[in-house]
């Protein structure tokens, strides 16, 4: 068993309310009818009821006004074939929170069972009940690790891996460390908060925790131990240019030199230092004496001090970070005035530019006013005034429309006039000479090979995984996103130029330039893998492709390619042979049946009249050998109504291949997919009508009214959520133990089992027909060689003929495709324009309509 703390909502909306109901309700899915409906799961509180637990933890908590985040989340889970009890998991839940301090504290627990792994969530309030003091649990995966290994041995489970493990000592059975000296351990040094962090790997320097953990955190302990009060407290933490303030009920360290500097909580530089204990032990906060204020410190704090190697002598290395830190500082610094320089020089022609706008704005809407002025003082009839007032409306709202247009190309290219980036102005200073440049410069360097080390590993571990490839070596760069179809969505990584690729809004691989690593549930997902199979032909230029993942990944992918004919090439010998022969079997069972085909002609010669066959009495009765046969058949029977051509295509012809149950299953349930899509949009039609079309409304009120109408429609649409509703029916018909499906299943493979025993059965049948139809003739020519000679010819001409046709019929499906496919991307196109028009309109409209007000 495991237990895992669920990372914060990115959003920052994490509270009691929205967690219980997570935990609490359920989606499930009835088994006969396929209706998705909320059911409440197995629960357990120490609250008066489940249904006012998270009230009474926010009450509580509010009670303690500097925790900013009351709501703790772990959860419990077990391997897939372990099924414990509601009671079990409670218990194991509640050693959990015992050992993270929190025996006593208010929880709710809700039991899961709607995945492989049972589990269970607990919403513990970190805000004792009755201190109303707050726990901050430290190390807490460690600690919940070494009670499950615990709960492991006390409920009799199998042992997890983790940090902790169970050893076998003296005949007893102990948790202690998985390893004897793991390397997961916190090192001496405090854990880094999140943003000290991302300073350090982002920059590569040292953040402010890490330099006031080092020396300064000594210096002050040492204060402290020797009776030090506050005087030299702030008399040791001035010497490293830091100064400790009150910040609330605790306090925070400052950096004396960078007042921009965000401080840190002083708990963090140090345990001892925190609010109620350093107070408790030197008494209330005192201000600093003016002498340690102004006194000159040893060494300073600089965001610019690269951060320490731990391989190297420390001491030896402190003077030369402190000279390139301070060198990093004078060079920033000199960049910030360049920087101010340029916009200073370019905000003349940027209010300029701005003054100009506003005149042409200016301008045109005095034009306006002019032009109403002209008609009001016409005297016109009302009807023609408020006909020309419309028109010169609508005149004003293109004209301006095209303006803002305008003017938002020029403001677009001004602001594309940058000054140079930090890095690109501290090269060319490096190739100047400058020597604080040339550090900074080769300091970028090494971190670049380090994140370079980290990229490498990264991808060596993702050359192991399921992905699409090429046998070439050179590197390709990440495709231009695109969608590959109208299902598909992706988003760019920023930090390395990556594209994330996602099907029906489920992640489904990853274009990291040399290959598409595919995700856990994209290398499952047959659609996810046809639309990868469609980037990597067009990014790799057609070239074979190199399939790499586990055996049921390449055998997915085979499949996919074979049942949607995808023009795509394998390099492995053995995929593509698998390829072609999916494909011809698949040609031979979509070919017409020619045994159908009789008593045509080859040579334009009129066919032998054929003797009467006999009737059962004159039928021999003995059976005679088959030289017999073949010469009685000459004479007595009448022979199969079949030309040479003939005979040798139907002997050509392979049988035709076995089905296949789980295709036949997936292609009713596609179909049966279908028409249910047909009766859910005809249903929509039959209550909403047809969609409205603009286009074909007389006047322009009426192409408005139509416009609304086709929103409304729209949104009534989108409601409807049919796609929706067909995907729960396929994957009920694919997945569900209801009779309903299963019957379902069984009549689709069924049907394929019968389709195949008709096809076998002809083809068997036009087998005997043509080989009778050889029979016959060689008891007829005396020449037999020659006749053998004459029918090999042909038949390799027949095969030669054959193979043109499949050449012939790939090509013309790949045309086929390609066109659909620029249609299809012509007809986004058009639809995305008209779209741009309508909203370009409606606009317009709303801008008349607000000068008409």
């Amino acid at each position: 068993m495991l237990a895992k703390v669920p990372p914060k909502r990115l959003d920052g909306k994490t509270s009691f309310k929205s967690l219980a109901k997570y935990a609490c309700e359920r989606d499930h899915i009835d088994p006969e009818t396929g209706a998705v409906e909320r059911r409440e799961c197995s629960t357990e509180t120490n609250c008066l009821d489940k249904d006012t637990a998270w009230r009474e933890m926010k009450a509580v908590s509010d009670m303690n006004g500097r925790v900013k985040d009351p709501v703790y989340h772990f959860t419990v889970s077990w391997p897939a074939h372990e099924k414990p009890t509601d009671a079990q998991i409670f218990e194991a839940g509640r050693e959990g929170m015992k050992a993270l301090g929190m025996e006593g504290h208010q929880y709710l627990a809700a039991v899961h069972r709607d995945t492989d792994n049972v589990h269970g969530h607990f919403m513990v309030n970190r805000v004792n009940p009755e201190t109303y003091k707050a726990v901050y649990p430290d190390r807490d995966y460690f600690k919940l690790d070494k009670t499950m290994r615990e709960m492991e041995l006390r409920q009799g489970w199998s042992h997890d891996k983790g940090p902790y493990a169970v050893h076998e000592r003296n005949g007893q059975k102990v948790v202690d460390w998985a390893k004897d000296e793991p390397s997961h351990r916190q090192p001496d040094r405090e854990k880094l908060p999140g943003k000290a962090r991302q300073m350090e790997v982002m920059t590569g320097n040292e953040s402010l925790t890490t330099y006031a953990q080092g020396q300064p955190k000594k210096d002050a302990l040492e204060a402290l131990n020797k009776g030090g009060g506050w005087h030299e407290l702030h008399e040791a933490l001035g010497r490293h240019g830091l100064e400790i303030r009150q910040k609330g009920q605790g306090f925070a360290i400052h950096s004396k030199t960078d007042p921009e500097q965000t401080p840190i909580k002083a708990s963090t530089m140090a345990q001892e230092l925190g609010g109620g204990k350093l107070t408790k032990r030197i008494g209330p906060y005192q201000e600093p004496r003016p002498e340690i204020q102004q006194g000159k410190a040893k060494r300073e704090y600089s965001d610019q001090r690269p951060k320490a190697d731990p391989k190297r002598d420390q001491n030896a290395r402190e003077e030369k970070r402190d000279e390139r830190a301070a060198e990093r500082r004078e060079l920033r610094e000199r960049y910030k005035a360049f920087t101010e320089e340029w916009k200073t020089a370019k905000a003349p022609a940027r209010a300029a530019m701005y003054e100009d706008q506003k005149q042409r704005r200016q301008a045109l809407t005095e034009k306006h006013k002019s032009q109403r002025e002209t008609i009001r003082t016409s005297g016109l009839s009302t009807e023609q005034k408020k006909a020309l007032y419309s028109v010169a409306a609508f005149d004003t709202a293109a004209k301006r429309a095209e303006l803002n247009e305008t003017i938002k190309g020029e403001r677009e290219a001004f602001r594309q006039e940058r000054p140079q980036s930090f890095r690109e102005w501290t090269a060319d200073r490096a190739q100047e000479g400058d020597r604080a440049a040339m550090r900074q410069v080769r300091g970028w360097a090494y971190q670049d090979k380090r994140t370079a080390k980290d990229m490498q590993q990264a991808d060596a571990k993702a050359e192991r995984g399921p992905h699409l490839g090429t046998t070439d070596t050179e590197q390709h760069d990440p495709a231009k996103p695109r969608r590959v179809t109208d299902r598909v969505s992706w988003a760019v990584d920023r930090k390395t130029g990556a594209v994330d690729y996602k099907v029906d809004d489920r992640d489904a691989f990853r274009d990291s330039g040399r290959r598409l690593d595919y995700t856990e549930r994209g290398r499952k997902d047959k659609d996810s893998i046809e639309a990868g199979l469609l980037l990597a032909r067009e990014k790799f230029a057609g070239k074979a492709l190199k399939v790499t993942g586990p055996d049921d990944f390449r055998e997915r992918v085979l499949q996919t390619a074979i049942e949607r004919k995808l023009d795509v090439r394998f390099s492995d010998k053995e995929l593509e042979q698998r390829r072609e022969a999916g494909l011809r079997q698949q040609s031979e069972r979509e070919r017409p049946d020619w045994s159908k085909m009789r008593g045509v002609a080859s040579t334009g010669q009129q066919a032998e009249q054929r003797p009467q066959q006999p009737t059962q009495a004159q039928q021999p009765e003995q059976r005679p050998t088959a030289p017999e046969q073949a010469k009685e058949a000459a004479q007595a029977q009448p022979a199969p109504r079949m030309t040479d051509d003939e005979a040798r295509a139907v002997l050509n012809r392979k049988p035709p291949a076995e089905p296949n149950q789980e295709l036949a299953e997936i292609n009713a349930i596609n179909a049966h997919g279908d028409i249910y899509r047909q009766q859910l949009n005809q249903q929509f039609r039959d209550k909403h009508g047809e969609r409205p079309d603009p286009d074909k409304a007389d006047g322009m009120i009426a192409r408005m009214a139509a416009k609304m109408r086709v929103g409304t429609w729209d949104k009534e649409y989108e409601r409807a959520q049919i796609d929706r509703q067909v995907d729960e029916r396929k994957t009920y018909l694919r997945t569900s133990s209801a009779p309903d499906a299963r019957q379902f299943r069984a009549q689709a493979w069924a049907q394929e089992q019968q389709q195949y025993s008709a096809k076998h059965t002809a083809w068997k049948q036009a087998q005997q027909q043509a080989t009778a139809h050889f029979e016959i003739n060689q008891a007829k020519e005396p020449n037999m060689a020659n006749n053998e000679h004459e029918r090999k010819q042909q038949q390799q001409t027949q095969q030669q003929a054959q193979q043109k046709q499949a050449q012939e019929k790939q090509i013309a499906e790949r045309q086929a495709r390609e066109a659909q496919a620029r249609q299809l991307a012509e007809k986004q196109k058009q639809q995305k324009e008209k779209q741009e028009k309508e909203k370009e309109q409606a606009r317009m409209m709303n801008q008349q309509m607000d000068i008409e007000r």
